[in-house]
């Protein structure tokens, strides 16, 4: 899968893959458990979730 990925202020993200037509925004407040770089546990839960459902 191609993908880009973009991260702001306060664990906003932007996800755009064109192979599969998709694309994730994150709005909103950081989530749980930032580390020195602002990252949170969203997007290791969230993408191994939509791996977990995409058709193989």
């Amino acid at each position: 899968m191609d993908l880009v990925a973009a991260q702001g202020k306060g664990d906003q993200k932007i996800y755009v893959s064109r192979s599969t037509d998709l694309v994730v925004a994150r709005l909103g407040d950081a989530g749980g458990s930032n580390d020195e770089l602002g990252s949170s546990d969203f997007s290791s839960l969230f993408w191994s979730k939509l791996m977990a459902a995409a058709p193989r």
